[in-house]
């Protein structure tokens, strides 16, 4: 038990070499696991998203398929959408990548809003 204490200093300091750069201040690795549990809450939210958007076209949903197509969805659409979108208003984005960030965040969440009240009301989204 008692060289349980050293490993994990060493195992903690070995890990935050290898993912935090040089330089920056004390509380990036703070920053960091916020931002880890933020994607993986966001993650779990799109799933859902796409259950209920499965379910409210009157589909046999299980969570595997809402998974499934959710990890499709993602990676084709979200990929060819972010290099489009990227490459035509790239000069603004690097001038103001705060702001950029930051309404790409609440698009994000409005995007999931809408997608779990469309299972409550499928009438006002599906035609």
């Amino acid at each position: 038990v008692a060289t349980s204490g050293p490993r994990r200093t060493y195992f903690r300091r070995h890990i935050k070499s290898l993912f935090i750069p040089q330089g920056v201040s004390p509380d990036y690795y703070n920053f960091i696991i916020w931002r880890i549990i933020q994607r993986y809450v966001n993650a779990i939210l799109q799933v859902f998203g796409t259950q209920s958007l499965l379910l409210a076209l009157g589909k046999k949903s299980s969570l595997t398929q809402a998974a499934a197509l959710n990890w499709i969805l993602k990676d084709t659409l979200g990929k060819l959408t972010r290099l489009i979108y990227g490459s035509l208003t790239s000069n603004k984005l690097d001038a103001d990548a705060k702001r950029w960030r930051f309404r790409g965040s609440l698009l994000f969440a409005l995007g999931n809003f809408l997608e779990i009240i469309t299972f409550i009301f499928p009438r006002c989204f599906l035609l």
